[in-house]
């Protein structure tokens, strides 16, 4: 068993972002991801105060699963990286799946519609970097490791 004043927590390094499109049977890693997007929504609060309340009441209100971003090192000859830069442009927008590994075993799946690929400003001595911007289109799926590291 381990220590309990010995923290759990893990480093972000190992982690990887897969994306997989409708024509595609598995997925394939996304190069030179530099930033663990984010997974899961955001609660809502729907306001059900009356005239005769003293003070607000609030309901629970519909799961958001918003938008997402993550900062990558473009690489021009990645199949992955050209087909996230296509479907910006695509319409009607395809759904497609990122598969987000930790390396204790854990693993979220998610559906998207890339919205967006913009190129940061660069300068000399910097990488060419672009951010992947996406609306997340429904619940992520959890697959949970079965041992503790």
């Amino acid at each position: 068993m381990a220590d309990p004043r010995e923290s759990q927590a893990r480093l972000v390094a190992g982690v990887k972002l897969s994306v997989k499109f409708p024509e595609d049977t598995d997925f394939a890693l996304i190069a030179e991801v530099t930033k663990v997007p984010e997974v899961g929504a955001t609660g809502s609060q729907v306001d059900v105060t009356t005239i005769l309340d003293t003070q607000r009441v609030y309901i629970a209100g519909l799961p958001d699963p918003g938008e997402g971003s993550f900062p990558v090192n473009f690489v021009g000859k990645s199949p992955q990286h050209q087909k996230v830069f296509a479907a910006q442009y695509k319409m009607p927008k395809d759904t497609v799946e990122f598969k987000l590994e930790f390396p204790d075993g854990t693993i979220f799946e998610f559906p998207v519609e890339i919205s967006g690929v913009k190129f940061t400003e660069g300068t000399p001595g910097n990488a060419l970097a672009a951010t992947v911007t996406y609306a997340k289109k429904g619940e992520a799926t959890a697959t949970w490791p079965t041992t503790t590291p």
